[in-house]
């Protein structure tokens, strides 16, 4: 009872299918690339199917990690480094004000004489120091300055990042909770619904595979979240120097309804 222009259609979605099973196979061979270069093995060295792990939300709030970024992240402490030498090279830059001491001892023993000894003391007095001294003491505050500049640029681009990246997962979180429990369900039940419908004669092919292609989308749309969520998790890690993992209940799977990709 169907018409020709049903099936013809049918078709060429099934061929956009397959366009982009393409370009996901290419992307996924320069990821796989990618990977094995990571860890030193030849580019087309098999590493298996990914781990479908469970995943729930991080445990830490963004005022926690951005505490755990001013302590411990690795670009900010050396920064901080930075400046702690430059304090103590403005320190000794001081200190070439002060006249420097010595204290010297000798000890000479002749044959059929008395022994002999002698007591030295040194003392060098910068009297020109403004030729040498205060230009040193300046170049040495000047490069505190410097260093305390660069500190403080590193510690608001840190956290500017961590927030960035915080918002990005939490919303990713958020999106993929509303797929899985409300929008993919309910399209689900769309394309149920349609399918019963069209069997019967009262709903086109055009509707039909509207749900169909609608029910993909947000399958395809829930495992991007989840995939953002993980990725912006590895960029706040380095961020704050710690292990961020997912220690609250594990959610389900994706509910699918009874037809799905291959």
């Amino acid at each position: 009872q169907g018409s020709q222009q049903d099936v013809l259609k049918a078709q060429v979605e099934i061929s956009k299918l397959l366009e982009r099973l393409e370009v996901l196979e290419q992307r996924r061979t320069i990821a796989r690339a990618a990977i094995n270069s990571l860890i030193s093995r030849p580019a087309e060295s098999p590493l298996g199917p990914p781990e479908d792990t469970p995943w729930a939300g991080v445990r830490y709030s963004l005022d926690e990690l951005q505490q755990l970024a001013q302590t411990g992240a690795p670009a900010l402490r050396v920064q901080e480094s930075e400046v702690e030498r430059s304090e103590e090279s403005v320190k000794l830059a001081r200190k070439e004000y002060y006249p420097d001491f010595a204290l010297g001892f000798t000890h000479v023993q002749r044959d059929d004489q008395p022994e002999m000894y002698g007591i030295m003391v040194k003392a060098k007095v910068p009297l020109y120091f403004w030729r040498k001294q205060r230009l040193e003491l300046k170049s040495a505050r000047e490069n505190l300055v410097s260093a305390e500049r660069l500190r403080d640029n590193a510690a608001t681009t840190l956290q500017y990042n961590v927030r960035d990246a915080y918002t990005v997962a939490s919303t990713s979180q958020r999106m993929a909770e509303l797929y899985k429990s409300t929008v993919i369900p309910q399209a689900s039940l769309s394309m149920e619904s349609s399918f019963a419908s069209y069997q019967v004669g009262q709903v086109d092919f055009l509707s039909l595979l509207d749900s169909v292609l609608t029910l993909l989308e947000y399958q395809l749309k829930y495992h991007e979240s989840v995939a953002e969520y993980r990725k912006e998790l590895a960029q706040l890690e380095p961020l704050v120097g710690v292990e961020l993992p997912n220690i609250q209940e594990a959610a389900k799977q994706a509910p699918r309804g009874k037809w799905s990709a291959p």
